[in-house]
């Protein structure tokens, strides 16, 4: 995952995998496994995780940027109470329908070719 790149078609992100990761929570700063940044297209992932715990971590941002696009226009599609909760579902599930069923990720690259 070193040196990644996800490209979501309107900008590429850099995955950065890092030292130590802190975020702003609730008034002080905690430990975080990952977070994206969209002023800087970057995901910043902690490197003291298991690769599987990467990759969830992985699915978790790209969630989260995904649901920013849909917000883009200062709505709120979701409400903020519930977001971590629904990214959280979202990228566990989606990373369990991927594992649970590979042929579908042959099939993406199948028609790129």
């Amino acid at each position: 995952m070193e040196d990644s790149e996800i490209n979501f078609g309107s900008r590429v992100f850099k995955v950065e995998i890092v030292d130590k990761l802190l975020a702003q929570g609730a008034g002080k700063l905690e430990k975080v496994q990952g977070e994206i940044d969209h002023a800087q297209c970057t995901i910043r992932i902690e490197k003291n995780i298991n690769e599987q715990s990467m990759v969830l971590t992985l699915f978790h941002e790209i969630v989260h940027h995904l649901i920013g696009r849909v917000n883009q226009d200062d709505s709120e599609v979701l409400n903020p109470k519930f977001e971590e909760a629904f990214v959280e579902n979202m990228s566990e599930g989606l990373m369990m329908v991927l594992r649970l069923n590979p042929w579908i990720a042959d099939a993406i690259k199948e028609l790129d070719e």
